[in-house]
This record gives structure tokens, C-alpha cells and sequence, in this order.
């Protein structure tokens, strides 16, 4: 990327599942949740809630799973 551009996600969906595929948590902007103060951007949690959320970083992402498997090995 030059230098100066900025990345923009239009759409996107960034989901952690088990090995099952049983959702752990997804972030996505989907504009379905209109209630939701963050609107369109939320979460969906593992036992099915819908949050409010931010567009999360790379990094955050990464310290969220990494602490997920952490505590489910324990």
C-alpha cells in the first residue's frame, strides 16, 4: 500500500468457530441489528447475544482468542 493510504473495510466479518464449528464470536458491520447504538457495526457472542461493539483491531482480535483458548484449556 503507498504511503498516505488508508485501508477501508466496506463490509466484513471477522469470526472465531471451535473446531465443531460452534461459533465462539463474530464481529461484521451486516446493517440487520438497527437497534444496536453502534449501528451497523456489533458482535455476536457465543451463547447468541448481539452487542454493541467497534470495529475491532487485528490485534484485539488475536489477545480475544488467545485468551478464549486460555481459559478453555484450563
Amino acid at each position: 500500500m503507498e504511503k498516505g493510504k488508508k485501508l477501508v473495510f466496506d463490509k466484513y466479518r471477522f469470526q472465531y468457530m471451535d473446531s465443531r464449528t460452534k461459533l465462539i464470536f463474530r464481529y461484521d458491520n451486516a446493517p440487520h441489528y438497527k437497534n444496536i447504538s453502534t449501528f451497523p457495526v456489533h458482535k455476536h457472542l457465543q451463547d447468541g447475544r448481539i452487542i454493541e461493539s467497534t470495529f475491532p483491531q487485528f490485534t484485539e482480535i488475536l489477545e480475544e482468542i488467545t485468551t478464549f483458548i486460555a481459559q478453555s484449556t484450563t
